[in-house]
Formats: structure tokens, C-alpha cells, sequence
């Protein structure tokens, strides 16, 4: 049966067979010719569709019975629900328009109040008015994970700031850096998440999750517009922020967007689902898991020195600066481009420790303006009467001394971590010997201590701030001897202090050495 054919036998016209056929109800056979070739089937399928159509059931109804998903009792029943509601909605609205007619009602005039009354009393007809309604999505985790990821970017950008611009490291900071970040990454978001509504009509975080934004009129916020909504959110949707209240709001809100009210924010603006593929769930986490890579990336960039490479003593004290500010160790001052200490307030006034003791004197090498090597040293003797001001280098006597930990892994961090690892072989790194805390014998007779970089280091040393050792590590030789008696140490502070009665001594020699 050609097409001409089967229009005149169903009563259909070309167009309609053509989408049943796109619509995958009919699947004609071709001829070797090319032409389609409807069978007497194909002809009950499209008298079938028409009887049903006719009986306005749903294309995807039609669907789901050729496919043997619904019966076609079952939809004729659902069907006969739906008509009997129609047509008692048909009764109500005929018997209304014929009561206006009667009193003769004018637009201009008409009392809308007083009909829709009889209506509700009356209680015959369901409104359909949602017909006439915009469709707002319910995508109430794809927002909210929007919203997260969009303040984790922003808090992102702060902490970038931060670190690699104004090297500071706010893990020191304390709790009162945590509410100053707070406050910052919320003036973020009322500047950049306006500007992106108005340029771009979404966020990246909502862009993620195919939502839009726009207006009433079906354009892209204003910036005054989309100021005004994130305005909203803030105060009525988060809380301010503020602790538990914030969860209150969350709460509420979602209830609020559940039952199908309209938020306060999105009185004035639409909010547009494109897809809900589920594609943009693994896009989501791919974005998460480039964030989190990003502030890892930027945290380890923040931690390498300033100066690389083969350094001068002047690029030295500049890392050394660097980093006693970065982790808060810059307790006898700065150091000048010499070495010497200078302190806080003054360039040109040395700084005296608290407590009866003056910083590290830092002895240099270079060779042809490269620094080759750093040490520093302190030597004391004292009975349990004495006391006094001790002098690195110099014996002196004294109740306690500091064991110079914070001064060892800044220098470590200054010149080891600076070395470039280009020029370090494996013979210039100590091997680490993993479960074990002995130190390993080198072919020199030295003691290395089983370490592998200057991170593991630094750890052992706070960990053992009273013990002795020798390393290499990026082609530096690392030597560091504590010799005492008549000293406790005391590790809450990090000190030795003198035994009552007892003379005590003490020597504590640091250096560093390229190879």
C-alpha cells in the first residue's frame, strides 16, 4: 500500500502519518525502489491512533500500550476520570456564561468577585489556571550544591589572595580569622554572583547543573535586579549565616519550595532548568575534584621559598623572612640582607629575647656571591646559682635555654627546600628506612638519620627537639650535635631548664653545607 494509498483508507493526511512514523508507532517497509509499503497492520495502527486521539489520550499513552507497558482498560479508565471531570467542568462554565449572559455583564464592568464566588460555593469545577502558569523546576539539591560550590570558589579566590599574594597563612590565624574570612567570601558573593547573573543569566556552580536565571520578561537580570535577589537569599534563605539559624532557614525554605510557594527571591526573577541529564552530576564532581586540586596546588606554592636555586645570603634572609612570617616564628625579629637581626619596630635596634637570652648569631660561607653553607652555635656553663645573659657562640651561664627548633626548620625550609632538584642525584639524598627510628651508617661513618625531605625533617626535629643529627638532603649536608647536663628538658615548652643543685653545661652547634 503506497502512501496515497493508506491517506485515503485511514482518513489521515500525509503529514500525520509521517509523524506517527517519527514517532515511532508505524515502521513501514521500503521497496527496492525506495518508496514505504504500509500493510493492513500498519493501517490498524493508524485507525487505532485515530479512535484514540479522538478520545484525547495522550500520545505517550498510546506508546506505552503498543509497547505493552499499560492496558488499554487501564488508560480508558483513567481516560473516563478525566472526562467526567472535564465535562463537569464544561456544565459549570456553560451554566455561568449563560447566567452573565443573562445579566448582561460588560468587560469594562464585570465583577469578576461575585462569579468566582458561585464557584467556590458551588465547588463543581476544578480551576485549570495551572495550565496558564510558568513551570518552575524542583531542583531543590541541584541548587543547593550550586550554592556550595559557588561559595567554595569564592572562598577559594580569598585564601589564593592570601597566600600568594600577601603570604599569610591563616591556619595560624585563629578563630577570628575564620569570621574574617567569612565576612569575605559573603562580600564575594554579593559582588561577583550579581555580575554573573547579569552578564551570563547563571553562575558557574548553576551552570553546572543547567540552571538559569532571568527575569519576569524573559531577559537577563539587571545588576540592580540580581543585587537585590542574592540580597535575599543572604538574609532570608541562609540566615545571615548566623549558626543554627542558618539550618532554621535552610529548613524552612526547603518546605516553602516543596510545597510549591514561591521563595522571596524568586518573586521577581524565573529560574530555568535546562536538562536534568545526569551527565552534569560526574561534571560536578569532576569541577569539586579541580577545586580541591587548585587549593592544594596553591597551598604547596605558597610553602616554596621565594628564592630558588644556588642563593645568595641576601636571598636567604629574604625565604627566612618569608616564611617566619608564613608560620608565625619570627620571634627575635627580621633579618637584614648581612644576616643580622633586627627588630620589629627599628631597622637599625637588635632585638633582646624575653626571658635573658639574645637570638642566634648566623655565620655564613659564600663563594662567588653563592651561599654554600650556614651555622650557628651556643655554649654554657653555669652553676644552679648563676644566671645571665647568654650570647650565641659564647659561654655564658643561665637557668634555661631554648632548643632553637623553630630556628633550625626555618633555615632548613630557607636553604634546603631552595635548592633546585635538578642538580640533586640519589646520592645526595638520605635513604629512608620506613619503620625504622635508627639512624643508618654511611659509607663515611657518619649517623644519617632515615629521612627522605625536608618536610619529614622539619617533623622529626619537633619531634626530637633535644636529640642530635646528621643528614643530607637535596645535596646539603644537615649537622646538628646537643651536648647537656644539669638540664630537664622541658617539652611542653621546648626548653631545657637547669636541675636545682647541679652545675650544668651545655653545647648546641647547627650547620648547614653544600656537598
Amino acid at each position: 500500500m503506497t502512501i496515497r494509498e493508506i491517506e485515503t483508507a485511514s482518513g489521515m493526511t500525509r503529514a500525520n502519518i509521517r509523524f506517527y512514523e517519527s514517532e515511532g508507532l508505524l515502521n513501514p517497509e521500503r521497496r527496492s525502489n525506495g518508496y514505504r509499503d504500509y500493510t493492513e497492520e500498519d493501517l490498524e495502527i493508524l485507525e487505532r491512533i485515530r479512535l484514540l486521539r479522538f478520545l484525547h489520550v495522550s500520545l505517550d499513552d498510546i506508546k506505552a500500550m503498543q509497547s505493552g507497558e499499560r492496558a488499554l482498560l487501564d488508560v480508558l479508565s483513567s481516560r473516563l476520570v478525566q472526562l467526567q471531570a472535564e465535562q463537569a467542568e464544561t456544565q459549570a462554565a456553560c451554566g455561568l456564561c449563560e447566567k452573565m449572559k443573562k445579566d448582561g455583564v460588560q468587560y469594562q464592568t464585570l465583577n469578576a468577585r461575585r462569579y468566582l464566588k458561585t464557584l467556590e460555593e458551588t465547588s463543581q469545577v476544578s480551576f485549570l489556571l495551572e495550565e496558564d502558569a510558568v513551570e518552575v523546576p524542583y531542583a531543590p539539591f541541584r541548587r543547593l550544591f550550586a550554592r556550595l560550590f559557588d561559595a567554595s570558589l569564592y572562598f577559594f579566590l580569598w585564601e589564593a589572595f592570601l597566600l600568594l599574594v600577601l603570604h599569610i597563612n591563616t591556619y595560624y590565624r585563629g578563630q577570628q580569622w575564620d569570621l574574617a574570612n567569612l565576612a569575605v567570601v559573603i562580600l564575594l558573593t554579593f559582588l561577583l554572583e550579581p555580575f554573573q547573573l547579569s552578564l551570563f543569566g547563571t553562575t558557574i556552580g548553576k551552570a553546572i547543573f543547567g540552571l538559569q536565571v532571568k527575569s519576569n520578561y524573559e531577559r537577563r537580570l539587571t545588576y540592580q535586579e540580581a543585587l537585590a535577589r542574592t540580597k535575599s537569599v543572604f538574609f532570608l534563605g541562609l540566615g545571615l549565616c548566623i549558626p543554627i539559624w542558618n539550618l532554621v532557614r535552610l529548613w524552612k525554605s526547603y518546605q516553602t519550595y516543596k510545597n510549591g510557594e514561591t521563595l522571596e527571591w524568586d518573586y521577581d526573577s524565573v529560574l530555568v532548568l535546562k536538562d536534568r541529564r545526569k551527565w552534569r552530576i560526574f561534571v560536578f564532581a569532576a569541577a569539586c575534584a579541580a577545586l580541591f586540586l587548585l587549593m592544594y596546588l596553591t597551598a604547596w606554592a605558597a610553602e616554596l621559598p621565594r628564592h630558588r636555586g644556588n642563593i645568595s645570603t641576601a636571598q636567604f634572609c629574604e625565604n627566612y623572612n618569608q616564611y617566619a612570617k608564613y608560620y608565625q616564628l619570627n620571634s627575635y625579629g627580621k633579618l637584614d640582607s648581612q644576616g643580622h637581626w633586627i627588630s620589629q619596630d627599628s631597622e637599625d635596634t637588635n632585638i633582646i629575647y624575653v626571658g635573658g637570652h639574645t637570638e642566634p648569631h648566623f655565620l655564613f660561607t659564600e663563594e662567588n656571591g653563592e651561599m654554600t653553607g650556614m651555622e650557628f652555635h651556643l655554649t654554657l656553663n653555669s652553676d644552679s646559682k648563676s644566671s645571665g645573659t647568654v650570647f650565641a657562640g659564647e659561654q655564658l651561664s643561665g637557668q634555661w635555654v631554648p632548643s632553637y627548633t623553630g630556628e633550625m626548620a626555618l633555615s632548613i625550609l630557607s636553604f634546603v627546600k631552595a635548592q633546585s632538584k635538578d642538580s640533586i642525584s640519589a646520592d645526595n639524598v638520605s635513604e629512608i628506612n620506613r619503620g625504622n627510628s635508627n639512624l643508618t651508617e654511611t659509607d663515611t661513618g657518619e649517623a644519617d638519620l632515615p629521612v627522605k625531605d625536608v618536610a619529614e625533617l622539619i617533623e622529626w626535629i619537633l619531634e626530637n627537639p633535644y636529640e642530635s643529627f646528621s643528614c643530607t638532603i637535596n645535596g646539603i649536608r644537615i649537622d646538628c650535635e646537643i651536648v647537656y647536663s644539669g638540664y630537664t628538658p622541658i617539652s611542653s615548652i621546648g626548653m631545657f631548664w637547669q636541675e636545682n643543685g647541679k652545675t650544668a653545661s651545655y653545647s648546641f652547634s647547627f650547620s648547614m653545607q653544600k656537598k
